[in-house]
């Protein structure tokens, strides 16, 4: 299916995320020249650095044909259909590298040649960039207290003091709209009256690239948390909800961090401690929470969603 030139438009606008002088500045670099295709300086690249220049206001009614040709093949190369190839590379790695790690990869700098940063796109919401967003909404699975409280106690035990802010959480959205959230307390509702509560397997525990711990949270049987996560990412994308690139994301192992972004000697003794004696355990999913991420990197709690539907 051809995309509509306004679907191009807007592709092309959300993905193309660095400044002029960013991108200018970044088609000199060796890292540019290293990444290869697409053409840089006065080809592909310095095409997008024209669109820029020409309407930097972004009406749509002042691109040309052949904007809207190149916007073409910016919002294919880096759109959703190819988060799994390049913006999913990154994604999955967005707990565990830092941005300069991040910047080292060829699917970053290549992203970067067509002016899409994907360090911007993917950012978890304690960091700044997310900051700079009018009322972020996160979104969580609720588990029970016990389970809870036990992966609390390893957050505590393990997370650095100085970055711990929160609970331990097993995130399914980091950046909902707050332009969207009326419909989309709505539709937790509607999802939760049809949503019983439904068993979940803790563990096993497993390394964050050499840089944390995290545990694996999933139903037993059926991958329920994706499924319900599938739904509602759904459901979103065809209300035209503004979601970021990373929560368009596939979503494909749920799991809790208790410790992140220290050297990989602490992880490694980390792993080791908590993996030795590690028996798993059986809780149970109640619903989904959501919160209110803050400047501070702290999430203002906002309401729960209590999954509600009958045993079948």
């Amino acid at each position: 299916m051809v995309k509509s030139e306004d679907q191009v438009i807007r592709e092309f606008n959300h993905n193309v995320n660095m400044t002029v002088p960013e991108l200018e500045k970044w088609l000199k670099t060796p890292e540019s020249n290293s990444a290869g295709w697409p053409s840089r300086g006065g080809g592909e690249s310095g095409e997008s650095v024209g669109i820029l220049k020409r309407n930097p206001k972004k009406d749509r009614h002042k691109y040309t044909k052949e904007d809207i040709q190149h916007m073409r093949k910016v919002a294919s190369y880096c759109g959703a259909e190819l988060f799994p190839r390049h913006l999913k590379q990154e994604g999955h790695l967005k707990n565990e590298l830092s941005e300069e790690e991040l910047l080292k990869r060829k699917s970053t700098r290549s992203l970067m040649n067509w002016g899409c940063d994907p360090r911007k796109l993917i950012m978890k919401p304690s960091t700044p960039a997310l900051a700079s967003l009018p009322q972020p909404f996160v979104l969580t699975l609720l588990l029970d207290p016990a389970t809870q409280s036990h992966l609390d106690s390893l957050r505590r035990a393990h997370f650095p003091p100085h970055r711990n802010h929160l609970a331990a959480h097993l995130t399914l959205f980091h950046a909902l709209p707050a332009s969207s959230l009326a419909s989309i307390k709505a539709d937790l509702a509607h999802l939760c009256d049809l949503t019983t509560e439904f068993e979940v397997k803790v563990g096993p525990v497993f390394k964050l690239s050499n840089r944390g711990v995290g545990i694996d949270v999933e139903s037993p049987e059926g991958k329920k948390t994706q499924w319900l996560r599938a739904k509602l990412l759904k459901r979103w994308i065809s209300q035209g909800v503004e979601l970021t690139n990373q929560d368009r994301m596939n979503f494909t192992r749920p799991h809790v961090t208790i410790q992140n972004k220290v050297t990989e000697e602490e992880a490694k003794d980390t792993f080791e401690v908590v993996n030795k004696d590690w028996k798993g355990w059986r809780g149970k999913a109640l619903g989904f929470g959501l919160f209110e991420y803050q400047k501070s990197g702290k999430w203002l709690h906002q309401e729960d969603f209590p999954f509600k539907g009958s045993p079948k």
